[in-house]
């Protein structure tokens, strides 16, 4: 990455980004970072919701299909949505950035 006079390091580079002065590798860099950190909390939470799912003590799947009833089946697209589908989104943002 080509130094800008006056940023020494990423922090005032990005201090310079925000007055006009930085480059679009600066730009580029504090997004590809931005995305990899979401990519990497995406990721821990996803693998937590599926994790705390499937452990039969944490969550009481019987007591849940007597509460929800004919709504239960409603419960595993909330998994999915909320689990394995965090997961993936987290890794594709860490293997893409």
């Amino acid at each position: 990455m080509k130094r800008i006079a006056g940023c020494g390091d990423l922090y005032s580079g990005l201090l310079c980004s925000c007055q006009g002065k930085g480059t679009l590798a600066q730009a580029k860099a504090t997004t590809m970072t931005f995305l990899s950190t979401l990519g990497i909390v995406l990721v821990i939470v996803g693998s937590g919701i599926s994790v705390l799912f499937w452990v039969p003590q944490i969550v009481n799947r019987p007591k849940l299909k007597e509460m929800l009833g004919q709504r239960y089946p409603m419960l595993f697209f909330v998994y999915v949505a909320n689990g394995p589908l965090l997961l993936f989104v987290g890794l594709f943002l860490l293997l893409r950035f």
